[in-house]
């Protein structure tokens, strides 16, 4: 599994989801009760990703064990698949067959699809509970990108997720190979970054390798000012002036030999050995980075001083990051495991619960407070107070739409054929636009 795809279970936005099946309507549940009222015992399935890297199951069940202490009469059964490609065909076989388990994760397309299956039930009544809703104040201290992550704009925005793994996607550099050529300042314009990257590149290292997915390519986008759709959702943006500068950029760095293409999971293990200085990756691969980094340190490998910092901006001034990740959602089912499920996702949500789900699985936190209990964490980690502290706060999501996981696809196409000489980047980008648009106006 690539490290992109551990977003958070993610990363990234890489696993991306099969094409949509035709639309499925699932018997209406009982009406939603109240969540003040006390749950029945009751036993919730939560399906999610437990990739081979990432966050491990021996994470998220210390995690359900902890609610469990506190919510005896609830029980949290986890069931997990390797990607969210397999995750989101169980998930629609599930609706199809009506055996939904009452909790699931999902990236932001697939909560989308989900909801617009009628398979999701919306958090609005149960975030204005008196008693266990969540108030004014713990909603403004949630990151405002997750915020954006959890209303669906074609479900009259309602919400129908709250944020359980997000990561950013951000830029790892060796800064001991840096330093040792003079560079004292990570790049802050594509232009810099340039400069850095041919300066650090000579046989065999190579300044950046990047992965040649929509992922990167729409982060480098949100770095500069852009992003994949229009404004109004309605049609894509990606071959405008910014989307063909960055492809310009990756190719004519391939070509000139200052970036390498990765291959299976080269970006990590060419950054091991310093191979390369540069890597884009998702902030949730950072534990997998120091834990496989540490551990060629003991078996005789080299140690150096690494760190993660924002991709170069186009406008230093107003710095931006694009979110990846997955949230948690409540699928429709009788009335007490609903609020049961409920009282779980509240529990994740609260401030204290949500910084030692940091440092349990290395996600950005849920809470802007949780910070205050991260001290220690900081203390162990630098590059996990760069991500939380330097990029969550400008971080944003994709916008949710349902047909992004093939909209992505058509990008990644665009890649391979400007990669490959035998497209030049602004007609590849074109033709997966104009592919793009018809989706984007099929699934209105």
């Amino acid at each position: 599994m690539s490290l992109k795809c551990i977003l958070p279970f993610v990363i990234l936005s890489c696993a991306l989801a099969a094409c949509d099946s035709a639309p499925v309507t699932p018997t209406p549940p009982p009406p939603t009760p109240t969540a003040t009222a006390t749950p029945e015992t009751v036993t919730l399935q939560l399906w999610t990703v437990l990739p081979d890297k990432g966050i491990s199951e021996k994470n998220l069940t210390e995690l359900t064990q902890a609610f469990q202490a506190e919510y005896p009469l609830i029980t949290i059964k986890i069931v997990g698949q390797p990607t969210y490609t397999d995750l989101f065909r169980k998930v629609v076989a599930s609706i199809a067959a009506g055996t939904l388990p009452e909790l699931v994760t999902g990236l932001d397309s697939d909560i989308t699809r989900y909801a617009r299956l009628k398979a999701l039930a919306p958090l609005d009544s149960y975030m204005a509970d008196p008693v266990n809703g969540l108030g004014k104040a713990e909603l403004s201290d949630i990151p405002a990108g997750m915020m954006e992550s959890t209303r669906l704009p074609d479900q009259d925005n309602k919400m129908f997720s709250l944020p359980f793994a997000r990561g950013a996607l951000a830029l790892y550099y060796n800064w001991s190979a840096m330093k040792a050529i003079g560079i004292t300042n990570t790049p802050k314009t594509w232009d810099e970054f340039k400069l850095h990257a041919k300066a650090l590149t000579k046989n065999p290292v190579r300044g950046l390798t990047y992965r040649s997915d929509a992922g990167t390519f729409a982060a480098m986008l949100v770095s500069r000012g852009a992003s994949l759709y229009s404004a109004d959702r309605t049609k894509s943006a990606f071959n405008a002036l910014p989307g063909v500068d960055t492809l310009n950029f990756l190719t004519e760095g391939v070509r000139d030999g200052w970036i390498v293409r990765a291959e299976g999971d080269s970006d990590l293990s060419d950054f091991l050995v310093g191979r390369t200085i540069f890597n884009i990756a998702s902030t949730a691969a950072i534990p997998v980075y120091q834990a496989t980094i540490t551990e060629s340190a003991k078996r005789g490998g080299k140690d150096f001083d690494w760190g993660i910092t924002l991709l170069p901006q186009v406008d230093p001034k107003k710095p931006a990051a694009l979110m990846v990740g997955a949230n948690i959602a409540i699928t429709k089912s009788t009335g007490a495991k609903q609020q049961a499920a409920w009282l779980f996702l509240r529990w994740l949500m609260g401030s204290r619960v949500a910084a030692q789900w940091t440092q349990a699985a290395g996600v950005l936190p849920a809470r802007l407070s949780s910070r205050d209990a991260l001290t220690d964490f900081y203390a162990k980690s630098s590059q996990q107070r760069q991500a939380i502290e330097e990029i969550m706060l400008v971080a944003r999501p994709e916008p949710n739409i349902a047909s992004a996981p093939e909209i992505h696809e058509l990008i990644e196409a665009a890649l391979a054929a400007s990669d490959s000489g035998r497209t030049g980047p602004k007609a590849a980008l074109d033709d997966a636009a104009a592919k793009a648009n018809t989706l984007l106006a099929e699934k209105k």
